[in-house]
């Protein structure tokens, strides 16, 4: 189960014992799908891909901040970055691109027509 403070989810700061990777953020994902965003991979890390330096997912859409700020309470450790439609999680490793914020890393190409 989670925690709630304030009518929020509180999110953990690292991941679920015996869960894969990045377990902690799938709510988050869960709310930004569930309010009608993609994820643009499909993976069994629920979108996340591992990279040299800790793992990335990237959004289709723009990631609803409102919503998120309204929903969860979130530690120190994560950071919701308007600026850069970006969710850095710092103790982690870990970022979630929106779409906007994905086009400004290397190599980005558009998403296949659906």
């Amino acid at each position: 189960m989670f925690n709630v403070s304030e009518d929020r989810e509180v999110i953990d700061s690292h991941n679920r014992r015996g869960e894969t990777p990045m377990s902690h953020l799938v709510p988050v994902l869960l709310a930004l799908v569930g309010a009608g965003n993609e994820l643009r991979y499909d993976t069994p890390y629920f979108g996340f891909l591992p990279q040299p330096h800790g793992w990335y997912c990237e959004l289709i859409g723009p990631i609803d901040f409102d919503l998120l700020e309204a929903r969860f309470e979130l530690p120190d450790t994560i950071h919701l970055d308007r600026e850069h439609d970006l969710i850095s999680d710092d103790g982690n490793q870990a970022e979630i691109y929106g779409g906007e914020g994905a086009k400004a890393l290397p190599g980005w190409k558009p998403p296949p027509p659906a």
